[in-house]
């Protein structure tokens, strides 16, 4: 987590992803225009004219598509519909996707702050109490985590399609079979069983992280306190052989790369488990 924390990592079922037709023609921040979002969000709203949020995963994964971080499928990610839905009717009209999708890709770095900020401060009194902090902290490993075991999943899958496509093949034309070696991963249940168990040190480096910051000693951030906590890139970020995922914490530089080390999360199936915290 940031500086002196960790990461963990992140998200992974297959990115969503929408029928070619419904692909906005976007490709980087500068082709965002206030035409580009309606555009957007006329393609995924209902026959009511709003997005619900069980859709809300789609809107998300556009952004994606343009170098966004991944929002998806992440605390983060599911308090933004919350912020977005300032009608307060758990679906978001066309106006207010349009004001939040705009603060994401073309806001000021202060009205980025200011939804991250309302993000943590879910009780609205103005503050990031301690126990806010470190629950979207731990939901973010977890998420991170879960998106992990997904990714694992999908690509043990593939490769069991590919062998058996690759041995019928052999199978017909040279009456051999194919040796294609599996990827080497631990089981889904190995890898949750290792975040669970490693979640409480996690929490460790998130409270050393919050007591530091709060300079007043109140047990809660204000603003000001909650800046200078997040302007370390908290990105919580796993990578497992070559699979890298991470879940984003901020909207703060989103569309830049994280710049802070992952956790290392070893197979136990080939080595012992190590984490860099």
């Amino acid at each position: 987590m940031g500086n002196s924390g960790s990461q963990a990592g992140g998200d992974t079922q297959t990115q969503p992803s929408l029928p070619s037709a419904q692909q906005p023609a976007v490709r980087k921040l500068s082709d965002i225009t206030l035409d580009k979002i309606r555009e957007g969000f006329r393609r995924l709203c209902d026959s009511s004219g709003h997005i619900p949020q069980e859709k809300f995963n789609d809107a998300l994964s556009l952004l994606e598509t343009i170098g966004l971080r991944r929002l998806r499928d992440s605390p983060l990610g599911q308090r933004l519909f919350h912020l977005f839905d300032t009608s307060a009717d758990n679906r978001i009209a066309e106006d207010e996707f349009c004001i939040g999708i705009n603060i994401l890709t073309n806001g000021t770095m202060e009205q980025k702050l200011d939804f991250t900020f309302r993000a943590f401060d879910c009780d609205g009194d103005g503050f990031v109490s301690k126990t806010e902090l470190l629950q979207m902290m731990e939901d973010s490993w977890l998420a991170v985590f879960k998106i992990l075991s997904q990714e694992v999943k999908s690509k043990t899958d593939m490769h069991a399609a590919r062998t058996t496509k690759a041995s019928q093949t052999a199978a017909s034309s040279l009456g051999t079979t194919s040796n294609i070696s599996p990827p080497e991963y631990p089981t889904i249940e190995a890898i949750q069983k290792w975040a669970t168990a490693n979640l409480s040190a996690f929490r460790e480096v998130c409270i050393a992280g919050f007591d530091a910051a709060n300079v007043s000693s109140n047990g809660r951030l204000d603003r000001r306190e909650f800046s200078n906590w997040i302007s370390a890139d908290r990105t919580v970020r796993a990578t497992l052989g070559d699979i890298t995922v991470s879940v984003a914490v901020s909207l703060l530089n989103i569309d830049q790369p994280p710049l802070y080390p992952s956790l290392n999360f070893s197979p136990p199936s080939r080595s012992s488990v190590t984490g860099a915290l």
